[in-house]
């Protein structure tokens, strides 16, 4: 008897949690709004060269950007 109580009440208690968590909405407002906006730091870029070194000065100049390299200090 005591336990059909129990299983009957198991029962129960996991029909009701599982009907709860299916009443939650999985994103909240508030949930969303938690995280910033993501935004690129890099707008623009051009790649230059396809080799392992460094660009020279002047595949920068010819592709119309500023290359820096450890010389410019």
């Amino acid at each position: 008897m005591a336990r059909t109580i129990r299983r009957w009440l198991l029962a129960g208690v996991g029909t009701l949690s599982l009907a709860a968590a299916g009443a939650v909405p999985a994103t909240s407002a508030a949930y969303q709004a938690a995280y910033p906006r993501v935004r690129p730091t890099v707008a623009d870029y051009t790649q230059v060269t396809t080799s392992q070194t460094p660009p020279t000065q002047s595949q920068c100049a010819s592709a119309g950007r500023r290359c820096f390299t450890p010389q410019a200090g």
